[in-house]
């Protein structure tokens, strides 16, 4: 049996390019063992993620909407002809079975005597216990998991595309931004507002470097009768196939060990303040997480891909968060405080003549005010933060404050009371409780 060439294979079924001269990885570092994991078990997450957009993409209505159809067929034979307790009606009448709608001749949709006849088919097949009982479920106890979560999918990985040709086309991207997306958990406060989301991704290296980032985000919303429940939360994990074993390398695709890189909530869920850390989103971790994917921090690796600003831009895209201004989630939810310039800035960046990007700039390049309104922008402080570490603070943001107490309205040291639920868990406990069933699951599959 011939020996599979594990380098080759993962450069071909990724496209990976050569090592750069400037990137202090090297190729002969690692084995043919090393390269086997990370082929595995990229392909493994590729294809995870995969289904469950073509559960979204190619999702099938048929047995749902039969079912209804069924269930509301069901309810009036049985009112009609108490089909439960005359064995006769149901001998003469037979139990509803299930037509076969799901063929199409001659690429035209069968007519009501067609579908009759193939109902009477397959009933005479003996098929119509078994597919009522499925039609039937698929009614009463339908799943909208799938759907849901790729929905939600299906906006972000657009949002993203949309966000990396831009960059593309701007030059502020020189290579290929290699991600694979997954939603893990959504749930809707209603049709079109999110209440909580765990988005999950990997980002690969474009290189021949058998590497991995993990990078999740956590969004939690919900708004009670005189609190809010919030919070908001960014991690990330470097995979190192050197490090891994086979079996890790291919099953724990739920594998813990993640490092905040920063988040934000409310403690105290009643006087709603924010609580932001971004203790870990630094420099060093930047430099970490380039080296890396790309194999170097220097000035020479920054022009060949990308800067420190953008790098961190599509960081945070592959974790959900999309918004060129870093201050919403895909549905308008805001991830928290955002700074304005007060009455008495404004002026002073219109008498200095600041320039500013107005919301009608098509390139959003810096021009001369028109009037002290042009500084009536809002910057979050996710979007703070990254300018602040990748060097690139404006003029405005550089007068950026964080939020005290006096900006929400009260003294520092007043007291409140939290109303307890009893029964709702917070976005810490649910997050820790949805993390501890997803590991729970991995344990299970390796068992």
């Amino acid at each position: 049996m011939e020996e599979v060439d594990w380098r080759s294979k993962g450069i071909e079924l990724f496209q990976l390019q050569p090592v750069p001269a400037w990137a202090q990885q090297t190729t002969e570092t690692n084995g043919q063992e090393v390269w086997k994991r990370y082929v595995e078990y990229r392909t493994k997450f590729d294809a995870y993620c995969s289904k469950q957009k073509q559960a979204y993409h190619e999702k099938e209505y048929d047995d749902e909407d039969r079912g209804y159809l069924l269930d509301l067929w069901t309810k009036g034979m049985n009112a009609n002809l108490d089909t439960h307790t005359n064995p006769k009606v149901c001998e003469f009448y037979g139990d509803p079975g299930t037509p076969d709608s799901s063929g199409e001749e001659g690429g035209e949709e069968l007519g009501w005597e067609e579908l009759l006849q193939s109902y009477l088919n397959m009933k005479k097949a003996g098929k119509n216990w078994v597919e009522c009982s499925k039609q039937k479920q698929a009614h009463h106890e339908k799943e909208y998991d799938d759907e849901d979560r790729g929905y939600l999918l299906d906006l972000w990985t657009k949002g993203m595309k949309a966000n990396i040709d831009t960059y593309k086309s701007k030059g502020l991207l020189k290579v290929e931004w290699q991600w694979t997306p997954m939603v893990d958990l959504a749930v809707w406060e209603d049709m079109d507002e999110l209440r909580t989301g765990h988005y999950r991704s990997h980002v690969w290296s474009p290189y021949v470097i058998p590497v991995s980032t993990s990078a999740e985000a956590f969004f939690h919303c919900r708004a009670c009768y005189s609190t809010i429940e919030f919070g908001t939360q960014w991690t990330y994990r470097i995979l190192d196939f050197n490090e891994f074993s086979g079996s890790d390398s291919t099953t724990d695709i739920y594998d813990d060990g993640h490092t905040e890189l920063c988040s934000n909530c409310y403690e105290d869920e009643e006087r709603r303040v924010d609580t932001i850390d971004v203790s870990n989103l630094n420099i060093c971790t930047v430099d970490q997480l380039r080296s890396t994917l790309y194999g170097s921090t220097s000035m020479a690796s920054k022009e060949a891909t990308c800067s420190d600003q953008w790098f961190l831009h599509l960081l945070f895209g592959s974790m959900g968060t999309v918004d060129p201004d870093l201050a919403m989630d895909l549905f308008r939810n805001s991830y928290g405080y955002a700074w304005q310039p007060d009455d008495k800035l404004r002026e002073q960046f219109f008498a200095d003549k600041v320039p500013v990007v107005r919301e009608e700039s098509e390139d959003d390049k810096p021009t001369a005010p028109k009037s002290v309104y042009d500084y009536c922008v809002y910057t979050s402080w996710l979007k703070h933060r990254v300018l602040e570490v990748s060097n690139t603070l404006g003029p405005i943001e550089r007068y950026y404050k964080p939020p005290t107490a006096e900006y929400y309205g009260f003294p520092e040291d007043s007291d409140s009371s939290r109303e307890e639920d009893g029964e709702e868990l917070g976005w810490e406990e649910l997050l820790q409780s949805h993390l501890n069933s997803k590991q729970q699951e991995g344990t299970t599959t390796r068992k």
